[in-house]
């Protein structure tokens, strides 16, 4: 009975691995280049 349980967790957590990995590449493709420029530029003005 335990067997099912096992099999459900790895598969919630690949689920999770799935969606944090494009979260994380989706970042720092264009908000991490926005936030520092937005960052830079108040320092400059």
């Amino acid at each position: 009975m335990e067997e099912p349980v096992e099999m459900e967790e790895p598969s919630e957590e690949e689920g999770s691995a799935k969606e944090e990995k494009a979260w994380v590449e989706y970042i720092p493709e264009g908000e991490e280049e926005e936030i520092t420029l937005d960052e830079e530029e108040d320092k400059n003005t």
